[in-house]
């Protein structure tokens, strides 16, 4: 049976290299020396010679496409079937330590690496790996050690830099959702009383303090201004005493219109004063402002969707005011 077995691999094997190989070339025009062949018919030739007895062509050819230096095959699963033949050929020919070598290495690129199949294989080269694989356990634990060391710092630093970026995107998000607004001052303005000034260089307290001693300054004298009017009017048709009696009130109200007339002027220029020496040309202030949802966090779009508002809700007795919502 094993040699029917190893007869059909043989037969595979050419076929898989009759159609991989080119036409013949002509006698008048030679070939060249050796083409490159797929992965896969790489280790259907190796494995052809070793079935057909050739083991020093199978180490040998093993050899050159495993080469560390100038490598032939890439796939990892036919560079470690690769590997077993070439241990196997090297078995056959007598070269046990060299076999136990390659066996080594393979267990190496791979810990948990499976004996080879006992129908391909000889039973010599399987017990040859479960040898070499049981002196290295001491070794392969500590591979599995070192990889799973390395697998969660791995891990670690990829959950670091997510928060890094998580950070990161948060304090982007901030920073676009604030909008700085810059407001312009006229120098024109700080020239107006009643405090305009005063509020324009976001000096409310002070601005409140000149707008309210100005408007009662002003308020006296158009009052006090009002009084001595109706005095005037009052003064020509009043016998002797009434007359004295309103000409001491309209002296009373001349010194009030005086006074007050003076205070405000006094007062609104002290503010034009004091507006144009702490004049602001232009004021900067940052206010939040909603970012399109296709910028917004998964967070901040959930948060940005909620609302509460009342309604009506009917009962079977009457309407009662409810609320609905979304968070």
């Amino acid at each position: 049976m094993r040699t029917a077995l190893q007869s059909a691999r043989a037969l595979t094997a050419a076929a898989t290299l009759a159609l991989a190989l080119p036409t013949a070339a002509q006698p008048d025009r030679p070939g060249p020396a050796r083409i490159d062949l797929s992965d896969d018919a790489e280790l259907a030739r190796v494995a052809s010679l070793f079935d057909s007895g050739k083991y020093a062509e199978c180490a040998s050819e093993s050899e050159r496409l495993l080469s560390p230096t100038d490598p032939k095959l890439e796939d990892a699963d036919v560079i470690e079937r690769t590997r077993v033949y070439f241990a196997a050929c090297l078995l056959a020919s007598g070269r046990g330590r060299d076999a136990d070598e390659q066996l080594r290495f393979a267990i190496r690129e791979n810990p948990q690496m499976r004996p080879p199949d006992r129908l391909m294989f000889p039973q010599e080269v399987v017990e040859r790996f479960i040898s070499v694989q049981a002196g290295m356990l001491d070794e392969i634990k500590r591979a599995e050690e070192e990889r799973f060391k390395k697998a969660r710092a791995a891990a670690e630093a990829a959950a670091k830099r997510r928060a890094k970026e998580k950070e990161r995107v948060e304090k982007l998000e901030l920073f676009a959702a604030r909008e700085t607004v810059v407001t312009k001052n006229r120098r024109w303005l700080a020239a107006v009383p009643f405090g305009v000034g005063q509020f324009q260089n976001d000096d409310t307290a002070l601005g409140y303090l000149f707008l309210g001693t100005e408007v009662a300054l002003a308020g006296t004298a158009l009052g006090a201004m009002i009084v001595q009017l109706n005095l005037n009017a009052r003064i020509d048709d009043a016998d002797a005493p009434k007359r004295d009696e309103l000409n001491a009130n309209l002296k009373t109200a001349q010194d009030v219109l005086t006074f007050s007339s003076w205070g405000f002027l006094a007062v609104a220029a002290g503010g034009i004063v004091e507006a144009q020496l702490s004049f602001e040309p232009e004021f900067r202030r940052t206010k939040k402002r909603a970012l399109p949802k296709e910028l917004q966090s998964p967070a901040s779009r959930s948060k940005s969707d909620a609302f509460v508002r009342p309604t009506l809700v009917p009962f079977a007795d009457g309407v009662g005011l409810g609320a609905v919502g979304r968070f």
